[in-house]
């Protein structure tokens, strides 16, 4: 091969490593799991993937009718497109929360009025969200959906915990 080749060749490599690489570069997707604890990237389209087949099982689960399914598609994109407004200025909102605990400023007054705001905007949502919820689920399978709710949060907590308590742990080893 001649030195042009061998440069064509060595690009073509660069960018189809560029390209493969790329949406775990930008960011999407997120850090998964797998079953051995291993750590690794999924990419957007995997975990629309998976949302859909976890959200498909809990359907299934609450013996949700293709009706009820579908009035439920609807009401979720009827609550995204009222709330979007709402949702941006949340995320201002964390980001300036994040910005003064990395200024140190975590604890003030301004910082706990603004974690106060954000409480009690998501408690208004959620309330929106279960209401929508209830409008669409006969009375046992919004029954059956609550417990399934209390069930998350409370596997959530412990893994909160479980964080909170690595972080514990490591923080005397690196000082």
């Amino acid at each position: 091969m001649t030195r042009k080749q061998w440069l064509a060749a060595a690009l073509i490599m660069a960018v189809a490593t560029g390209m493969a690489l790329s949406p775990v570069m930008a960011g999407e997707g997120h850090d998964k799991h797998d079953k051995e604890g291993v750590r690794k990237q999924c990419s957007k389209g995997e975990c629309k993937r998976n949302k859909a087949e976890k959200r498909e099982k809990f359907y299934q689960e609450l013996g949700v009718s293709d009706e009820q399914k579908a009035s439920l598609k609807a009401s979720k994109e009827a609550f995204k497109e009222q709330n979007a407004g709402k949702f941006e200025a949340m995320k201002v909102k964390r980001e300036q929360l994040k910005a003064m605990r990395e200024a140190g400023q975590g604890d003030s007054d301004e910082a706990k009025a603004l974690k106060e705001e954000l409480k009690a905007e998501k408690q208004a949502m959620h309330q929106q969200h279960e209401a929508n919820m209830k409008a669409v689920l006969t009375p046992e399978q919004f029954e059956k959906w609550q417990t399934k709710q209390a069930e998350r949060k409370t596997k959530w907590e412990a893994k909160k915990q479980e964080r909170k308590q690595r972080k514990q742990d490591k923080a005397p080893a690196e000082n």
